[in-house]
C-alpha cells in the first residue's frame, strides 16, 4: 500500500497537532504548578499577617502599656497629660506664605518658573 502525498500531509499534521496539543498541556501543568505555590506563599503571608496583628493587639493593650510605663517611670521621666497642654487650632502660628512663584528646572538646566496652575487646560475640567 502507497501513501498518497495527501495521506502524507495529512499525517504530518496529525503528529504536529499532537506534538502541540502536548506542549500545550505541559506548559498548563507548569502554571497549575506555579499558580499552586504562590497560592501556598499567599496563605503563608497572610498567616503571618494575622500573626502580626495578634502581636499587635497584645503590645498596644493599655494595661501593659501602663504597667511598662510604670515599671520605667524613673528612667523616662514621664509626666501624666494635663488639660491645658492641648492647643487649640487658633492658639497655633500662622501658616507661612510663599509669594514667590514656585521655580522648575528647564529641559537644559536652567531654572525656570513653573506656569500659573489656573493656566493649564486639561480636558477633565469644562470652562
Amino acid at each position: 500500500m502507497i501513501l498518497r502525498g495527501a495521506d502524507t500531509i495529512l499525517i504530518a499534521m496529525m503528529v504536529a497537532a499532537a506534538a502541540w496539543t502536548y506542549q500545550v498541556k505541559h506548559e498548563a501543568e507548569d502554571k497549575l504548578a506555579e499558580i499552586r505555590s504562590l497560592d501556598r506563599a499567599i496563605s503563608a503571608e497572610r498567616d503571618t499577617i494575622d500573626l502580626l496583628k495578634a502581636d499587635l493587639s497584645y503590645l498596644v493593650q493599655p494595661v501593659r502599656l501602663q504597667a511598662i510605663v510604670e515599671a520605667h517611670a524613673s528612667q523616662l521621666g514621664l509626666q501624666p497629660l494635663d488639660a491645658t497642654q492641648i492647643a487649640h487650632r487658633n492658639e497655633l502660628p500662622a501658616r507661612m506664605v510663599d509669594l514667590e512663584p514656585p521655580v522648575q528646572s528647564g529641559d537644559d538646566g536652567e531654572m525656570v518658573a513653573a506656569p500659573d496652575a489656573a493656566a493649564i487646560k486639561t480636558g477633565s475640567v469644562k470652562r
